[in-house]
């Protein structure tokens, strides 16, 4: 009880705060720390794609959509360097105006010096070009009804990717539906998704906290990107109904045994084991048919 009362008000809390400010950026980290992450998040977007495709340079002259790349383009210069023919994405906010401003030349210094083979002047004319608002293969969309399917044209995308995105989004259903549009046949998905708490301090001592509350409840709390919930089964299921294929959906993390006992805790519709509760995160790999 006592963590079902905590997590209420965190989620309390988290609602009044977008009442008064609306999305609020992620919190300030150093340069080092987001060319890390970028980093880290690429790689692990490789190592499923080569996974899931049996091919080492499958994404070498592909056209990537990212969803929610959130703060920066560093996973896109990223993707750039490894032979990305081109780099689209969407988000609701435009949280790339508020990097550093050195960022993206210290990602390119790193890039230099860790990547032999990229081609850093023509990332470096591209990113220019992106600045000006000329045409180039960078394209970062910003709309706050995050309509996919009008702001990319019809089979024009050969890889998804995304990264701490689809927890959040209100409709997955509608979010696939326009991917498969938007998408050409044999596209791949590849998405990780966290299915816990976000509430930082909670996260680490009841990571299902979110799914104490009934829907009822869950809902009078709700604010836009609030965690949708929607567990590993269901994602299969919608993106089979909506044209993907060969669906694999691999754990990333689980709870270890210190949770176990909270199990009982969870309202009702989650004790079901279709809902696999016991795990954290996944990754999700799919293909266009």
């Amino acid at each position: 009880m006592y963590y079902k009362v905590l997590g209420a008000f965190f989620l309390f809390f988290s609602k009044i705060k977008y009442s008064l400010f609306g999305y609020a950026s992620p919190k300030a980290a150093s340069v080092e720390e987001c060319i890390d992450y970028d980093i880290r998040t690429v790689n692990l977007w490789l190592f499923y794609l080569a996974l899931y495709t049996q091919q080492k340079d499958y994404i070498k002259g592909k056209t990537v959509l990212e969803l929610a790349p959130g703060a920066g383009l560093g996973t896109g210069i990223s993707l750039l360097a490894k032979g990305v023919e081109k780099y689209y994405s969407i988000d609701i906010k435009n949280l790339a105006r508020d990097v550093s401003p050195n960022l993206y030349d210290e990602f390119l210094n790193y890039l230099e010096r860790n990547n032999k083979d990229s081609n850093i002047d023509f990332i470096y004319e591209e990113l220019e070009k992106f600045k000006s608002g000329e045409q180039c293969r960078i394209k970062y969309i910003c709309r706050d009804d995050f309509d996919i399917e009008d702001s990319f044209e019809e089979e024009s995308i050969d890889i998804v990717f995304s990264y701490a995105a689809f927890e959040h989004f209100d409709d997955i259903e509608k979010t696939i539906e326009q991917l498969s549009v938007v998408c050409k046949p044999g596209a791949v998905f590849i998405a990780q998704v966290d299915l816990q708490t976000h509430s930082r301090w909670i996260r680490d001592r009841d990571p299902n906290n979110i799914y104490r509350f009934s829907e009822k409840f869950y809902n009078l709390l709700y604010f836009r990107g609030i965690p949708n919930r929607v567990r590993p089964y269901r994602y299969r299921e919608i993106l089979e109904k909506c044209g993907w294929k060969d669906v694999t959906i691999a754990p990333l993390t689980k709870l270890d045994g210190r949770f176990k006992e909270k199990k009982n805790y969870l309202v009702h519709k989650f004790r079901n084991p279709k809902n696999q509760m016991n795990v954290l995160s996944i990754m999700i790999c799919a293909k266009k048919r």
